[in-house]
């Protein structure tokens, strides 16, 4: 630093020096501020990880039923049969959340494996002749007024 600051050409010299010394502190907080959060990105994923097993982000009661219930039946009737009940309380909560949020973040992807099983089910069937030939014929519907029910509904609404 100058102690005394005489003309202008100093004090655009010391303007112009405190200016890089500002773009130069900025880096460093800059550098600084990723430090720590590169440093904090374990403690972010543990507590990520710990929000997912004890909060439910899913809002669809059907998805949600659906996985209770599944969990329940699973965990409780099965795997945890002779397992005390204070397990019987935790563990299928936590696996419950952890599922629904799960299928919630990658909600996509959990479709469609879904309907490749159901796919693959109904295929198995289809060659094991699970489907009655009769179900398949086709069906005459009565008639109103000498119109088919197609007719008789447009006429209606």
């Amino acid at each position: 630093m100058i102690n005394k600051i005489e003309n202008n050409e100093q004090l655009q010299a010391e303007k112009e020096r405190m200016t890089e010394l500002l773009e130069e502190k900025k880096n460093q907080i800059s550098n600084d501020f990723d430090d720590i959060k590169e440093n904090l990105k374990p403690v972010r994923q543990v507590t990520h990880a710990v929000s997912n097993m004890l909060s439910n982000q899913n809002k669809n009661n059907l998805v949600r039923l659906g996985v209770t219930l599944g969990v329940e039946l699973i965990l409780n009737k099965i795997i945890l049969r002779r397992a005390g009940w204070a397990t019987k309380l935790i563990v299928p909560f936590l696996v419950r959340n952890v599922a629904l949020n799960y299928i919630n973040d990658h909600r996509e992807e959990v479709i469609t494996k879904a309907l490749h099983l159901v796919k693959r089910i109904l295929k198995s069937k289809n060659s094991k002749n699970y489907i009655n030939n009769k179900s398949s014929k086709i069906i005459n519907y009565p008639t109103y007024q000498g119109q088919s029910v197609e007719d008789s509904l447009k006429t209606v609404y």
